[in-house]
């Protein structure tokens, strides 16, 4: 019985590491602007719309109810000019809530910093258990969105946290 115990505690500490440590997928954009890790390899979509405005999605959906996204904006010079950060991000925010999550339930709203850069971390739950994350910077006139959607139960768990916390701003 003891030798059972010892041997099945030796597999869990053996396989423990091999789930923590599945591959993951740097990005890095092509410019150097920015990096993150993905879950898997994402799918890129480099698109200017009818104004100019370019914006770069990078995505990786897992299931139905599990994605992970990287969205960029380049907005045109003088974009917000001299409206702080703060109200920026707020104005951010509020737009983030529509679609899916139009009438979802917020779990937290507070001030995040990436470095130099200020930032809001989003987080909220929809009627059908989808859990949104997000972080939001603006810097300059460019907007990151660092955003999770996963379900209810996974919101919290270390994908998600490993996901946001990669992401880095490497140049203004």
């Amino acid at each position: 019985m003891i030798r059972l115990a010892a041997t099945l505690l030796v597999l869990s500490v053996i396989t423990v590491p091999a789930i923590a440590q599945t591959q993951w997928f740097p990005y890095v954009s092509a410019e150097g602007r920015f990096e993150a890790a993905f879950p898997a390899e994402p799918k890129v979509a480099d698109l200017a719309d009818a104004s100019g405005r370019r914006k770069l999605d990078l995505i990786v959906e897992l299931a139905d109810d599990e994605a992970y996204l990287v969205s960029v904006s380049y907005f045109p010079p003088g974009t917000e000019a001299g409206t702080p950060t703060a109200q920026v991000l707020q104005k951010i925010e509020n737009a983030s809530k529509q679609g899916d999550f139009a009438n979802a339930t917020i779990l937290g709203s507070q001030p995040v910093t990436l470095g130099r850069w200020q930032g809001r971390e989003l987080a909220m739950r929809n009627d059908k258990g989808l859990v949104y994350r997000a972080r939001l910077f603006w810097v300059g006139t460019t907007l990151y969105q660092v955003v999770t959607i996963v379900g209810e139960a996974r919101g919290a768990q270390a994908p998600v946290r490993r996901f946001l916390d990669s992401f880095k701003i490497l140049k203004e």
